[in-house]
Order: C-alpha cells, then structure tokens, then sequence
C-alpha cells in the first residue's frame, strides 16, 4: 500500500513513469550495493586470529593475495539493476584510479594500516577488507546523495509558483526550507 501511494505521488508531483521507474531502481540499487563483500582468492586464506576478528576473511599479516568479490551474485545483481558492466563495477570498486599530470594511473586499494589505525590487532589485509568495504558504501552512500539532490531539485522546479517578473526575485527553497 506504502509502494502505490509513494509511486502514485511521485506521478502526481509531475515526474514522468520513466523517471520514478529509474529512481527506484536507483533506490535498489543502493541497497543491493550494501550486499557487496569481499573476501581474498581462495588460495591465500588462512583463517582468523580469534573473536576480534573473526569476522575478517582475511589474517594473513602481508599477504599480498588481491581482494576479490565474495559473492559474485550480489555484485551482478547491483550491477545490473544500476544498469553497468559488473566486471567494470568489480574494479572501481577494488581499484583507485590517481591522474597525474594528465596520466591516470589504477592501483589497488591499500593492504597498509593508516597511521591511526596501525595500533588495533588487525592485519594488513583486514584493513584492506575494511577499506574495500569503505569505498563500496560510499559508493552507495554517493549515489543516494546524488538521487536525492536530484529529488529535491526536480520537487522545487515542478513546485515552484509561476514566477512574475514585476513581482521580484524567486528563490527556490532546499530540504529544510531554507533558501539555496
């Protein structure tokens, strides 16, 4: 019931089926990101050093075995309601890209601690783990931010009262009702 009536609102508010269908796939896409987890290759897993991390895949202190997809159905299924290659999605997400001067350049993501985390008990690559789950919520996190400016921008435009140009200045207000 929630479903239609946001769906018959987000219609009535003036947005065209197509846009509210991509804005929920949007939404699912978000959420099928969060499912994404990462473990290392097979080969390289050693088990856990005990309860502090013992939900880490990963223990080996300098292993330099890569980080891979842990549950490949997941990252297919995020990858194709978001309408992307999954084998592309896969290496954003497991890689960072650095331009310099014009050249860009693909790393992994870093298997070192950070120099305020290099005092817990984890190893090189539970922080790798850490780190990669790291860039997949915020790859999540950007897209819902992005969607909801997007949202907000598009209710203030088909909201917005006919603007008389004798009458003075019209200025669209943000999510808190405040001028942007």
């Amino acid at each position: 019931m929630l479903y239609t009536e946001l769906h018959e609102s987000l219609l009535q508010l003036g947005l065209h089926a197509a846009q509210v269908e991509d804005l929920e796939r949007l939404l699912i896409g978000v959420l099928a990101i969060g499912n994404i987890d990462f473990q290392a290759e097979p080969s390289s897993q050693s088990g856990c050093l005990g309860s502090v991390v013992s939900w880490c895949l990963i223990t080996a202190v300098g292993d330099d075995a890569p980080l891979k997809v842990a549950n490949q159905m997941a990252l297919e299924h995020a990858a194709h309601v978001l309408g992307v290659d999954a084998d592309v999605f896969s290496a954003n997400l497991a890689e960072q890209t650095i331009s310099v001067s014009g050249e860009t350049f693909l790393k992994p993501r870093s298997r070192w601690p950070a120099p305020s985390l290099a005092t817990l008990p984890l190893t090189c690559a539970c922080l790798a783990h850490l780190e990669l789950l790291d860039v997949r919520d915020a790859t999540a996190k950007e897209i819902y931010d992005r969607l909801f400016s997007w949202l907000f921008q598009k209710a203030n435009e088909l909201l917005a009262p006919a603007v008389d140009v004798t009458a003075g200045v019209h200025v669209p207000l943000g999510v808190l009702g405040r001028a942007r």
